[in-house]
Formats: structure tokens, C-alpha cells, sequence
């Protein structure tokens, strides 16, 4: 605390009261009211955070008040010329002079009236967005303090004892504010504090306890100077300006902020069968300007996929990062069960974390057309069922027609999944038709069903002169109604709707076409496309 001789005139201290009110307030904008987290930003990854009126006062002589703003103090008018450095930018315009009260309330008071001097905290919410880079306080206080940040003491000035590394309230806190505890002679300086590896990304708190110096006829001070108490505090009568009391500080801070981001790839087949094991293949690119940590990616049908050419970009022993720019890939299979609905549409999301603990994700889907195939055999009105004729190496079901003279040639049927014979099972698509035009027949398949895309993709025929094809099995020859085991492949037409062949009595040995059998059977596709 600087001491100013007790000669000076009252007329003059007056005057200098009014010009130091005055000046105190030219050129400053009060800060906003940002509940109690205030600061001012200077551009991206920039900001300042000031000694204003929205510093809160959360104790006085070391005892808890109710919080309360900080107030605009008396500015003596040789404290900013008096000051011995300013920021490299010099103080920001809204930088303040701020204590308890507009004038040091002393020399001793309630709670603790056994201090002498007063004691004063003062406390800062800030918030930084982004990954603090540097940060310098710049503070002065008329006489001296401790600072900390976070809840860690990173200086002081002006007070003693204080030993290095002291966690717990300093001895002068609790004691006389005189010459043993409190320096008056170098309250002028500004200390610079590199608070970088203090400041946090979010909230942090910054706590100055500020000390003003106790003084009367008792203490040491040169001039033997006291407090007069003539008027009251709030009068401005009597020699206040002897003992003012204030704080000043400008927290300079640099952030690095961010702009996370991923993407995902996922790739699959455009259809597939039931019973078809399908692959899925997953490509997770960091897109954004951070690492990202705890990378995973999950799909909602085959579930956590495992990723490769993830890394450790935290140290934590684990290959779950993603640096910037980079890719990791994953494979996963599913095997498409019977009841699936088509088309099968699964999601697969890709999330990561920044550094600053956002957490970004992306989805892709992917669509497979669900397709089925089924068996189909050609039903007329003089057939018998496959699976009862006499000693048929192949128990499958289907049907082999009876042709010859006075046949009209009526249109088969073709019927898809009738198992066991029984058109109540299964569904019709189709038409199977026999023409004889001499000593050839024509047998033509047509998809005529429109509730469905039905294709042929495969279609096997016997026309013979027995019910079916005969085959050896072992020493015998036996009857066979397996579709891979019959002579004549009828060719499919390209859209798959038809498919036809020629079959002359010169082609097949003891054909005669005024007696004859005609088994046709097919391969029946379609797939199950989304309804619109």
C-alpha cells in the first residue's frame, strides 16, 4: 500500500477523489452479465477474462459472506500511472479497479476483529470452448495476494511468510496486516504469471485473496500516519485515500479449437438368398482436423465390428484412436435366415471422441434385395405324382403328364413349392404348353403370375415313351425324377419369363408321339423389392 503524507490537504485529497472517480470510468464498457461466467473473446481461439463487476466476493477476512458482485473501488489516480509494466497489448477497456467496497473498510472488522487490516477474496468463473494453449495473468493489488487457479496456488506478491508448495490458508491471512505481514512499499508492481498448464478446456475458477494494509500510529510505516475515523466510511470525509484498497488483473488465454468429424462406408451385395452368408464391408475415415479417441463402430444387425488400422494416440495402450486423415476397416458376415424381411436394411455408426470430449458420429445403411427360389413342376389333367411311381430313385415331389392320340395338348399348370403334391401348398406362376406338329412337340414354359417378379432360372424336361427317365442304379435301371438326370434343357429366355425347346421322336430312342410323357420342371426366382 503506497502511503501518502497525512500533511496533504483536505481541500486537495477531495479534488483528487473526484478526478480519480472520474477518470476510473472514461473509455471502459462494462462487461456483460453472463451469470457469473464472464469474459470477453478477442477473435477465434483468443479471449480475456477482467477484474470487472462481475467478480464475486465470496469472503471477508476470511469468512464466508453471502456472494456478492464486486464493487467499482476508489481509483487513486497514481495507480495506473504507478504501476510498474502493463500487458503486451496493454489493459483491456474493460479492465477495472474492483473491491468489497468503494473504499477500503478498515482498519479492523467483524467477523474476526482481531485482524487488523482487511482480507478480502475474490473469485472468477470463466469458461474457455476449446483446448487452452497459453494463458498469462497479469495482476496488481494494493498491497498484496495469493492467486489461484483451479485449486492450485500459482502466485503471490507483497505477503509473507508463504513457503513454496503451501496448500492450506497462509499465516498472515490470520494475522495483523502490518509491515510483518504485508508490504506497503511495492504495491505498484504487476506480476506476469504464465498460468498455461493451469487452464482447463470448460469451466475454471480463478481465487484472489487480497490483502490491504493495516495502518495507524502502531505500525511501522514512516510517517506514523493512523486511520482517521472522522465521518464514517461512506462520508468521504477524513484522509480515506491514505489507505486504499483495490484489485486489478487481466487473464490473457489462447485456445485451439476444433472441428471434429468422421465418416462411414459400408458396402454390401445388391441381393441374396435365404440361407446366403452375406458380406458387409466397413471403411471409418477421420475427417476432421483432431484425433479421435475410442473410435467404434457397431451395426444394428451383425453388432460390434471389429476394426483394423486403428492406433494409440492417448498413450492408453489400446488401438482404438483414429488419427486425422485416417482410415480403419472392418469385414462382417450374416447369414440371412428364413423369416427375413426384404429388402434387409442394417445401419452401421461410426463414433469417436475429441479431445475436448465431443463425441461425433456418422451412419451409412446398406439395402439387400431379399431374393427366393423354389422348385416348380408342370400339373395337367392326366398326371400322375412323381413320388408314386413304382420304384423312383427320387422321392421328390411333381408330376409327370400323360400325352398321346385324341390328346387335346391342354395347358399345364405350373406350380412353385407345392410340396407333397399339393397345390393348397404352393402358388401358381405359370403355364407349361405341348405342341405336336408332326414328329416333333414343342414344350413351352410361361411365367404368367404378376403378384410377384418371377424369373425361370433353370428348367429341366423328359419327354418319353415311359413315365419317367430310366437311370442305373447298381444292377438295375430304375425310373428317376431327380430334374438334374433328365435329357433336354429347355432354353430360358433372357428376361427370364419363358423358356422353350424342340424334342423329335428322332431324339429320343422309342419315342412316339401319339404315346407319350411329358415331366417339366423349373427353377422359379423372385425377388422381394420394397413396396413403394
Amino acid at each position: 500500500m503506497k502511503k501518502l503524507y497525512y500533511l496533504i490537504v483536505l481541500a486537495l485529497i477531495l479534488g483528487l477523489v473526484l478526478t480519480g472517480c472520474l477518470l476510473s470510468n472514461v473509455g471502459q464498457v462494462p462487461a456483460t452479465d453472463q451469470s457469473g461466467i464472464a469474459y470477453l473473446t478477442r477473435g477465434p481461439g483468443n479471449m480475456t477474462v477482467v477484474s470487472d463487476t462481475n467478480t464475486m466476493v465470496t469472503e471477508i477476512n476470511n469468512a464466508d459472506v453471502a456472494d456478492q458482485n464486486a464493487v467499482l473501488c476508489w481509483v487513486h489516480p497514481s495507480w495506473w500511472g504507478g504501476l510498474d509494466a502493463t500487458p503486451p497489448g496493454g489493459w483491456d477497456s474493460n479492465v477495472e479497479w474492483i473491491w468489497d467496497t468503494f473504499k477500503s473498510d478498515g482498519p479492523s472488522q467483524t467477523p474476526i476483529a482481531s485482524i487488523t487490516g482487511r482480507v478480502v477474496t475474490f473469485q472468477k468463473d470463466f469458461s474457455i470452448s476449446g483446448v487452452p494453449t497459453a494463458g498469462t495473468l497479469y495482476i496488481a493489488v494494493d498491497n498484496g495476494y495469493e492467486v489461484w487457479l483451479n485449486g492450485t496456488l500459482i502466485g503471490h506478491d507483497n505477503v509473507w511468510p508463504l513457503p513454496d508448495g503451501v496448500t492450506t490458508p497462509s499465516p498472515w491471512r490470520s494475522g495483523d496486516l502490518k509491515q510483518g505481514n504485508v508490504d506497503w512499499t511495492n504495491w505498484q508492481h504487476v506480476s506476469a504469471i504464465d498460468v498455461s498448464t493451469f487452464l482447463v478446456n470448460g469451466n475454471n475458477t480463478l481465487i484472489i485473496v487480497a490483502a490491504n494494509e493495516y495502518m495507524n500510529t502502531d505500525d511501522t510505516q514512516p510517517s506514523g500516519t493512523s486511520w482517521p475515523r472522522t465521518g464514517g466510511p461512506a462520508s468521504g470525509v477524513g484522509n480515506y485515500s491514505n489507505n486504499p484498497g483495490g484489485v486489478v488483473f487481466q487473464l490473457d488465454v489462447e485456445y485451439k479449437t476444433e472441428a471434429p468429424g468422421i465418416d462411414v462406408e459400408k458396402t454390401c451385395p445388391i441381393s441374396a438368398y435365404v440361407g446366403d452368408t452375406i458380406t458387409y464391408e466397413y471403411t471409418v475415415r477421420n475427417s476432421g482436423d483432431v484425433v479421435l479417441y475410442d473410435v467404434a463402430l457397431v451395426d444394428d444387425i451383425v453388432g460390434s465390428i471389429e476394426l483394423t488400422g486403428l492406433t494409440d494416440e492417448d498413450g492408453d495402450t489400446y488401438l482404438d484412436d483414429l488419427a486425422v486423415g485416417a482410415e480403419a476397416t472392418g469385414t462382417a458376415y450374416y447369414d440371412v435366415p428364413s423369416d427375413v424381411v426384404s429388402p434387409l436394411v442394417n445401419i452401421a455408426t461410426a463414433t469417436g471422441t475429441s479431445p475436448l470430449d465431443v463425441t461425433v458420429n456418422a451412419v451409412d445403411n446398406c439395402s439387400v434385395v431379399i431374393c427366393y427360389d423354389e422348385t416348380a413342376w408342370a400339373n395337367g389333367e392326366d398326371t400322375i405324382a412323381n413320388n408314386s411311381v413304382a420304384d423312383n430313385s427320387s422321392n421328390a415331389w411333381g408330376w409327370t403328364n400323360k400325352f398321346g392320340v385324341g390328346t387335346e395338348f391342354p395347358e399345364l399348370e405350373l406350380w412353385a413349392a407345392a410340396g407333397q403334391n399339393n397345390t393348397d401348398n404352393g402358388f401358381l406362376v405359370g403355364t407349361v404348353t405341348v405342341d405336336v406338329v408332326g414328329d416333333c412337340v414343342t414344350v413351352t414354359y410361361t411365367i404368367t403370375a404378376d403378384d410377384e417378379d418371377y424369373m425361370i432360372t433353370e428348367a429341366h424336361l423328359w419327354v418319353g415313351d415311359t413315365l419317367l427317365p430310366i437311370v442305373k442304379q447298381g444292377k438295375k435301371e430304375v425310373p428317376t425324377s431327380a430334374p438334374g438326370q433328365f435329357p433336354f434343357s429347355p432354353e430360358i429366355a433372357p428376361d427370364g419369363k419363358s423358356a422353350t425347346i424342340e424334342v423329335c421322336e428322332a431324339d429320343v430312342e422309342g419315342l412316339d408321339l401319339n404315346d407319350f410323357w411329358v415331366a417339366a420342371h423349373a427353377v422359379i426366382e423372385w425377388c422381394e423389392e420394397e413396396e413403394e
